[in-house]
């Protein structure tokens, strides 16, 4: 009760554990997160006793509870590692007591939201719950506010709603704690238990107008966002202008007003039903009031479970007399704004930040020219069958572009011709609407084949004077086999056509089992005899995933559906996943006391990351332009800037160090390599590295493969046969000529080197690798290489290679390899991302975020790595040093 500290009552009461623990706890305007007050405590000794205030709740034994609250702190000492924390305690059947209690917080912390979760035993003593807010340890000063005590493992949005399941006094006029009657409710308007849960009970007469409501004293701004909503179940006869079943939520503006939201439940039904709705504030407001009504209205309802939420569900609309939308606002109260010409065309599009794109239209309403914020200009042409024809970005002075031309129908494509010149040609069945072929610009054609169902059966090509085809065939309308280079796959379905089996020739890799009625999967068998599985909840959610029938991953969900808890068994760490009013996912916390926090800027870009691993902080903040383009990157007083051309094309990226500005530091410049008829195109003609004297510079065929890249007057020259396959590089840069061959499904057979020369048939081969499938049910599996044979599992693991031996989990996760003296072994997490590595005993750990590796420490080295917003590696701090990405490039010798 009183989890806001709205009022100061009996409902929390001031205690200590430790003779010495002294303080103070007050109901303090002094700060608040929601509301006008907040909880204050003071402990005003560092004693390792604790000072608290404490509620006493009486829970259901068995069930799974967690209490959150937001936490804000001024002045807390950190001499043992503790401070202001929640907690609760519960006595065991035994009679001792348990704690279960939140991180602590100390120093100098805003607003922030902490929670704790704990089960009652089934077997617990009391059903009694101590549960409570203060410092522990330490001494300083702790303010707490919006506490909230639910059902399940997950802490939800807070419900600003004071006992909103109507738990009441009999001794105190039957009325719910915090709530009030109006004066023409009388004794029977009442809360009672029905149907398992308390609710709220209104007897209607056909003249009073009853209802039940609470006042929340929070004040806010105009365009606020709140969620309403209710159960209620009841009889009521049809409703009318003044003949209400519904709640209705006020807000007291300040100017004297009152906007009102009434949400009405259906008259029609009979059962508990559930009604929501969200209001957005017109003016300034300094009060709310929630109601609950039952007016001029006949038979019984009960009402329960009454919330109300600061934010919104979904996304708003507003619409102009056209019904066309003229704005969006999202979770985040960010909108965007549309706007239309008189024949309801879209003519412009304003995002949240305020940036336009803008659009024109020909006499068919077909768009033939766009602009966006940045002016970057695309404009198209169209046949008289409304095809486009041509599409062109930039302007007369530079421009990229397509064009195309249609068969005589004007259904169907017929050539493609991109800025380069370069034509595909696409011939198409008119009569079936299926594609026939397709001819490359080198004059190479692809063709298609078709049963009488118009299904794909059949692709093939020509390559070096040989047929190369891959074939499918069909059962009950679903893929059964497909067949490549003399061997097939197959598959198997069971009577609801989910997967259930799949073979290499004869060999089984793996057998799916279904829960048919859901059709969730249960379990995979690989043909190596290992297995995983998962459990589901009853929304079909994943909540527990298996290796060989063992628990690896547990998983628990909030109550909007989002991932909230994650265990993580293998690795011994559990991640509480927040998420915003968005449901973006806003922060991540590891039981090991790292946090990751994501912040978004108006078009939900990220623009910031915040990682806080090993007691350490590393701050990134992004940057965008108004087409919501990376522009920068912020991080440790080092800058990171990108600049684009009049297409959009990127072409520079800089790095300053904090002590550099302007054209110092180091810089990459890109340009492009020219088209066709004044055009250019997107292709990299050259990468310049300012400050590092060196200039990369690439060239292509018609296809769009690298012909050549040369790089300090050093060049390689690369030719493909007709599948793109390289067949030939000519590399000044390693001084050899490398000639690779190919079998019929691609895999290499050879790779022969001979000393750098441009001769058609070099001679005296300098080193040849050899590479055997000599598998005849697998033909694409490598058992020989260079003359030394590898080993396989029965689904295609290599197992021995070289004197290494391999052990593989889950069907196909690399477990450890070995060889004499080397022993190594792996960990992942629930998506196959490594997290461990242990060379004889040196283990190197990884943070991560997603699918990037942010942080490693092998008990000697520790690197934090730094990416930019598309996830690409742009520095890595060793041991406290920063190295940029040129010095990464320099150490990789890869060109980033």
């Amino acid at each position: 009760m009183n989890h806001d500290a709205e009022t100061s009552d009996s409902y929390w009461n001031k205690d200590s554990w430790g003779n010495e623990a002294t303080g103070t706890l007050t109901f303090t305007t002094e700060d608040k997160y929601f509301g006008s007050k907040s909880l204050k405590v003071t402990k005003s000794d560092d004693s390792a006793g604790r000072y608290f205030c404490n509620q006493s709740v009486t829970l259901e034994r068995g069930k799974t509870y967690t209490l959150s609250g937001y936490i804000k702190t001024t002045d807390i000492t950190n001499k043992t590692g503790k401070g202001a924390i929640l907690f609760v305690n519960y006595q065991n059947n035994d009679g001792s007591y348990s704690t279960v209690e939140s991180a602590s917080v100390n120093g100098v912390n805003n607003w922030d939201r902490y929670e704790v979760k704990f089960t009652l035993p089934s077997n617990a003593a009391s059903t009694t719950v101590n549960i409570r807010a203060g410092i522990a340890g330490e001494k300083g000063t702790a303010y707490f506010d919006s506490l909230q005590l639910e059902d399940g493992a997950i802490a939800n949005r807070y419900n600003l709603i004071e006992n909103s399941n109507m738990t009441y006094n009999p001794n105190n006029d039957w009325v719910p704690y915090l709530w009030n009657k109006n004066s023409d409710s009388d004794a029977y308007d009442k809360p009672l238990q029905i149907e398992g849960r308390t609710a709220f009970r209104v007897n209607g007469y056909s003249n009073k107008l009853k209802n039940i409501n609470q006042y929340i004293p929070m004040s806010g701004k105009s365009g606020d966002v709140f969620a309403a909503s209710g159960w209620a179940k009841g009889d009521s006869v049809p409703l009318t202008d003044s003949r209400y079943f519904a709640l209705d939520v006020g807000l007291q503006n300040t100017d004297g007003t009152t906007q009102w939201t009434v949400i009405p439940f259906n008259q029609d039904s009979s059962d508990w039903q559930y009604v929501s709705d969200r209001i957005v504030a017109n003016k300034d407001y300094n009060s709310i009031t929630a109601y609950a009504l039952y007016y001029n209205n006949a038979n019984t309802v009960y009402f329960t479970n009454i919330q109300l939420y600061k934010e919104e569900f979904g996304v708003s609309y507003k619409y102009d007399s056209n019904g066309k939308v003229v704005s969006t606002q999202d979770l985040a109260k960010q909108s965007s704004t549309f706007g239309y010409n008189g024949t309801n065309d879209l003519i412009s599009a304003v995002d949240p930040k305020g940036s336009t794109f803008k659009y024109e239209y020909d006499s068919k309403h077909n768009i033939n020219k766009a602009t966006s914020a940045e002016n970057v200009v695309y404009s198209f042409e169209y046949d008289a069958s409304g095809n486009p024809t041509k599409g062109k970005i930039g302007d007369s002075t530079l421009f990229t572009q397509s064009t195309s031309t249609y068969t005589p129908s004007g259904n169907y494509i017929k050539t493609l011709t991109d800025s380069a010149g370069n034509t595909v040609t696409y011939d198409y069945d008119e009569t079936k609407g299926t594609l026939k072929s397709v001819t490359d610009p080198s004059a190479k054609t692809t063709s298609y084949a078709y049963d009488d169902m118009d299904r794909l059966t059949g692709v093939s090509k020509n390559v070096d004077g040989n047929n190369i085809s891959n074939s499918y065939t069909y059962e009950n309308d679903r893929i059964k086999t497909i067949t490549h280079n003399g061997f097939s796959y197959s598959f198997n379905y069971d009577s609801l056509g989910n997967n259930n089996e799949v073979y290499v020739g004869t060999q089984k890799l793996i057998t799916n089992s279904y829960d048919l009625p859901t059709g969730n999967l249960l379990q995979s068998n690989y043909g190596n005899g290992q297995n995983v599985g998962s459990d589901y909840d009853n929304l079909g959610r994943v909540i527990t995933s298996k290796y060989n029938g063992t628990s690896r991953y547990n998983y628990q969900y909030d109550a909007a559906g989002n991932l909230g808890y994650e265990e993580d068994l293998v690795n011994g760490v559990s991640y509480r996943y927040v998420y915003d009013l968005a449901n973006r996912l806003s922060k991540i916390n590891d039981s090991l006391g790292n946090s990751t926090t994501y912040n978004y800027d108006a078009n939900s870009n990220k623009n910031k990351l915040t990682e806080k691993i090993n007691g350490k902080a590393y701050d990134i903040s992004y940057g965008y332009d108004k087409d919501n383009r990376p522009y920068d990157v912020q991080y440790s007083n080092n800058h990171i800037m990108y600049t684009y051309d009049s297409l959009g094309r990127k072409t520079k990226d800089g790095y300053l160090t904090p002590t550099q500005s302007g054209s110092n530091g180091y810089y990459v410049e890109y340009s492009y390599t020219d088209g066709t008829a004044g055009a250019t195109t997107t292709k990299v003609k050259s990468v310049n590295f300012f400050g590092k004297g060196r200039t990369i510079n690439y060239t292509y065929d018609s296809k769009g493969n690298i012909n050549t890249i040369t790089d300090n007057n050093k060049s390689i020259q690369y030719y493909y046969n007709e599948l793109n396959e390289v067949i030939r590089e000519d590399n000044q840069i390693l001084n050899k000529t490398i000639v690779y061959t190919y079998d019929a499904g691609g895999n290499i057979l050879t790779k022969t080197e001979y000393n750098y020369t441009t001769v058609s048939n070099p001679a005296n081969p300098i080193n040849t690798y050899s590479y055997v499938y000599g598998d005849s049910n697998w033909k694409d599996k490598l058992t020989s290489y260079n003359g030394k044979t590898i080993t396989y599992d029965a689904i295609g693991n290599p197992l021995t290679y070289d004197g290494w031996t391999s052990n593989w989990e889950e069907g196909r996760q690399l477990a450890s390899m070995s060889k004499t003296g080397i022993n190594i072994s792996y960990k992942y997490n629930d998506d196959g991302v490594r997290t461990e590595k242990n060379i004889n005993g040196v283990v190197t750990k990884y943070h991560l975020n997603g699918d990037n590796v942010t942080y490693e420490d092998n008990g000697t080295d520790k690197i934090h790595y730094t990416y930019d917003s598309s996830g690409n590696l742009i520095s890595m701090n060793l041991n406290g040093t920063d190295k940029q990405r040129a010095q990464i490039c320099d150490l990789v010798r890869a060109l980033l």
